[in-house]
């Protein structure tokens, strides 16, 4: 029976770490040590290191506290953005092993987001950034709607949420088909109502559901300045 390999004494990078028999990578984040899962193969395990560390220094995960402050320079010096597609990519001489790459991960909540010197920003605000020489002082709207959708023309800054919130788009759970339409059961009628300066404006009962639409989208026109049209998508 052939000896068991043991690993106590080669020599380790940083970070990674043997537990119950597999290969974890130890990276600290907010202050908290967080243990990911490579792989029971000592090799297998080297290899997915370097792919998530793109470096054998453990300084590649770092608390997010010690993050620099980013600015254009800064920006363009690391990433390459496309004002038409709204990509950013990887220049060579900002990581090398990712040089020419699309940078940056899909959140479930549809929004784009780029680690960038040590920090996590959404790529819309990046964008704006990189076109603009600071970070938007508001909300970043997407104007069609579509939140990885980070093309130069597709963003705008709203002065509060609730200018932001004028670009909402039709709920999922609305059986009425229309924005701002729901039925009122008690009086057999569709109610239109829409949000307006941090309250609702109540715009009457009517027996179709499509009059009680028009009704809102003429609300909208005078009422939602910032977004006074209704969104498609």
């Amino acid at each position: 029976m052939g000896r068991k390999r043991s690993y106590r004494n080669r020599h380790l990078p940083p970070n990674l770490h043997q537990k119950h028999g597999a290969w974890y990578l130890v990276r600290s984040i907010e202050g908290r040590q967080q243990w990911q899962r490579l792989s029971t193969d000592y090799a297998t395990a080297l290899s997915l290191y370097a792919k998530h560390t793109c470096s054998s220094r453990a300084d590649r995960f770092v608390d997010s506290k010690k993050a620099r402050s980013m600015n254009q320079k800064k920006l363009k010096r690391m990433l390459s953005y496309d004002p038409e597609t709204g990509l950013f990519t990887w220049r060579n001489s900002a990581r090398s092993c990712f040089g020419g790459k699309v940078a940056g991960v899909h959140r479930p909540d549809g929004y784009i987001q780029v680690r960038v010197d040590w920090r996590l920003y959404y790529a819309h605000r990046l964008a704006w950034l990189y076109m603009n020489g600071e970070f938007p002082k508001g909300h970043v709207d997407h104007i069609n709607g579509v939140r990885s959708d980070n093309s130069a023309s597709n963003l705008r800054v709203a002065g509060s949420q609730r200018q932001n919130a004028q670009n909402q788009k039709l709920r999922a759970d609305n059986k009425s088909g229309h924005m701002g339409v729901s039925w009122r059961k008690d009086c057999g009628k569709w109610r239109a109502r829409i949000k307006h300066r941090g309250g609702e404006v109540f715009l009457g009962h009517f027996d179709d559901a499509r009059e009680a639409g028009q009704a809102y989208a003429k609300a909208k026109a005078k009422l939602h300045t910032f977004n006074p049209t209704i969104r498609n998508v």
